[in-house]
C-alpha cells in the first residue's frame, strides 16, 4: 500500500484506504487480504471508485452538471505547472457548488475546517478521470486564475497600489485564456472576490494606460501638425519675399534698360 501511494497525500490516502476496505468487513477484526486490497483497485482504485459513486449520486440529483466546475474552482496549477489542490472560502460557493462540496466532504474526498474547503487528496486531481480530464481542457484559463491569485496577493500586501496592476500584453494574454468568463460575471469564474477585484482594477489601469497613451499621441500629432504648419509658413512668407525681391530687381532693370 505504501509503494502505492506517491506525493504528499500519503497517510490521508492510507487512512482513506484503509478505511474502505474494512468498511467491507461485517468483523472488524476480520484479516483483510491482498485480495482484498488488489479488488478494490488498490489505493488509488479506492479513490476514484468513491469518487465515481459521489458523482453517480449527484447526477441522479440533478447537481451532475454542477461536479466538474466545482472541483475546478478547487484546483489551481502550481509553480512547477501541475495541478495543485486550493482552498476555497465557504462564502465564495454557490447552492449548486455547495451540494456537490457537502456529498464530496460527506465521502472523505473533500475537507472543511467550516470556513474554507479542499481536496482532501491531491491524488483526486489527476487520478480521477473525469476531473483530470477536466484540468487538461481547462489548464489554460487555470493558469490565468493562479497568475491573478498571485498577483492579487501581491497587490494586497502593497496595499493595493497601481503598480502592482496587470496590463499590457500580460492582462491581455490572461483576459483571453478566462474567456471573457469575470467581465460576464459568471460565478463559476474561479476567482475569490478579492482576485475579481484585482482583475478589474487591473484591466481599468490598463484602460487609463491606453487612454492617456492615445492622449500623448493626439498632442504628439497636434504639435508635430503645429511644427509644420510654422515650418509651411515660415516658407511661404521666405518664397513669397523672395517674389517680391526678384519682381523689384526686374522692374528697377527694364527702367535702367529703358533710360
Amino acid at each position: 500500500m505504501v509503494e502505492d501511494t506517491k506525493g504528499g497525500d500519503a497517510l490521508p490516502l492510507l487512512a482513506y484506504t484503509r478505511q474502505q476496505l474494512y468498511a467491507g468487513k461485517d468483523d472488524r477484526s476480520a484479516i483483510i487480504t491482498h485480495s482484498d486490497y488488489s479488488g478494490m483497485g488498490g489505493v488509488l482504485g479506492a479513490l476514484k471508485a468513491r469518487a465515481d459513486a459521489v458523482a453517480a449520486s449527484l447526477t441522479r440529483a440533478g447537481h451532475g452538471a454542477a461536479i466538474r466546475p466545482t472541483l475546478l474552482k478547487l484546483t489551481t496549477i502550481g509553480a512547477e505547472g501541475a495541478p495543485v489542490r486550493r482552498r476555497v472560502a465557504q462564502s465564495d460557493l454557490g447552492s449548486e457548488e455547495r451540494h456537490v462540496v457537502e456529498a464530496f466532504v460527506e465521502a472523505r474526498l473533500l475537507t472543511t475546517d467550516g470556513l474554507a474547503v479542499e481536496a482532501a487528496h491531491e491524488a483526486l486531481l489527476d487520478t480521477w478521470r473525469p476531473l483530470s480530464d477536466a484540468i487538461r481542457a481547462s489548464r489554460r484559463r487555470l493558469r490565468a486564475q493562479a497568475d491573478i491569485a498571485r498577483g492579487a496577493s501581491d497587490w494586497q500586501e502593497a496595499g493595493q497600489l497601481d503598480g502592482h496592476l496587470l496590463h499590457g500584453a500580460r492582462l491581455q494574454a490572461i483576459s483571453a485564456a478566462l474567456g471573457g468568463a469575470l467581465a460576464s460575471g459568471d460565478p463559476l469564474g474561479g476567482l475569490a472576490p478579492v482576485e475579481q477585484a484585482f482583475y478589474k482594477e487591473s484591466v481599468a489601469f490598463d484602460e487609463r494606460r491606453r487612454a492617456a497613451r492615445r492622449r500623448r499621441l493626439r498632442l504628439g500629432f497636434i504639435a508635430a501638425g503645429i511644427v509644420i504648419s510654422i515650418l509651411l509658413m515660415a516658407f511661404a512668407a521666405s518664397f513669397w519675399q523672395y517674389r517680391v525681391a526678384r519682381e523689384q530687381r526686374d522692374i528697377a532693370q527694364a527702367e535702367r534698360l529703358s533710360t
